[in-house]
């Protein structure tokens, strides 16, 4: 849907924030975008020159207030902005070359200085070894961020691989690569990946400089995926503290015995004073015998509590 207005027309998108509210665009006081972070949510989505106008049907109205609202919009983000038809029309053309040129290529094309591989990720319950990977988007692909060490994947995969495929399908960012790898090991116990990994001297400096290059940019550092392996320790420590927090120890009594006092409790003296009954000798012609027996003082039937 959009709406014309001059050489402007409205858009409205749906991104997917990174954890720390970014969406990977960056604008001025006018709200108006002068730049995208490559591989960021925005990027492919939002141009520059688009201006902001309104976040989840709020109105916009300050880069404080853009901020503040992206921030407390939880996982995804709902944009309204206007954007210039020409501009628009530019990007549609260069997308649309982008694609071609990349169709015309083989399904096999490998970067000079690049080697393709295919690795097959087992996980054994028995050994206990954990998956131990980290992977994240990077200029529109899939890396290898992070291999911890004595782990499965730090067997076969190096930080810096970019993973082109998991089990015949082709990844297109991180949550669609850690929902193959996921399905994948919990169908089977293990996952084939094919990947990319940099063999010449220029091209291991490329991909160095590019990790350490997400790594440095806040704004496209986004988490690594934790595997499930991972968070098993996690998972069980935390299930433990959710038992012992609801089988607390037994609560005792309000009127049990406890030797300091606490003021949440009710506290019995058992001490009493008597009260005694008198006469009035001047009255005694109107007054009864009472019987004297009683098995209890009244100081004992009703206590000063």
């Amino acid at each position: 849907m959009a709406m014309t207005m001059g050489t402007r027309v409205q858009r409205c998108f749906q991104l997917l924030l990174a954890e720390n509210g970014n969406i990977g665009a960056i604008t001025d006081e006018k709200l108006t975008i002068t730049r995208i972070i490559e591989g960021s949510a925005a990027d492919g989505i939002l141009l520059p020159g688009d201006k902001i106008v309104r976040i989840n049907d709020t109105e916009v109205f300050s880069q404080v207030h853009l901020a503040s609202l992206l921030l407390s919009s939880g996982p995804t983000v709902r944009l309204i902005v206007m954007r210039d038809s020409d501009s628009e029309l530019r990007h549609t053309k260069e997308a649309k070359r982008r694609n071609d040129k990349s169709a015309s290529k083989p399904s096999d094309f490998i970067e000079p200085g690049c080697s393709s591989k295919e690795v097959t990720i087992c996980l054994d319950s028995k050994t206990r070894r954990k998956l131990g990977l980290g992977i994240k988007d990077c200029c529109r692909m899939v890396i290898v961020s992070r291999t911890d060490p004595d782990s499965v994947s730090a067997d076969l995969l190096k930080e810096g691989d970019t993973i082109v495929e998991i089990e015949g399908h082709k990844t297109r960012n991180k949550d669609d690569a850690r929902s193959l790898l996921l399905n994948s090991l919990k169908k089977k116990g293990k996952v084939t990946l094919k990947i990319l990994r940099a063999e010449s001297k220029e091209m291991q400096k490329y991909v160095s400089d590019r990790v350490d290059g997400s790594k440095s940019d806040r704004s496209t550092n986004q988490p690594s995926v934790v595997m499930k392996s991972d968070v098993v320790e996690i998972a069980q420590r935390e299930r433990r503290r959710l038992l012992e927090r609801n089988n607390p120890s037994p609560l005792r009594g309000i009127l049990s015995q406890r030797r300091s006092p606490s003021p949440l409790r009710a506290a019995i003296d058992i001490r009493h004073q008597s009260t005694y009954i008198g006469k009035d000798d001047s009255d005694c012609d109107r007054q009864r015998n009472v019987h004297t027996k009683m098995h209890h003082p009244i100081g004992e039937l009703f206590p000063l509590i």
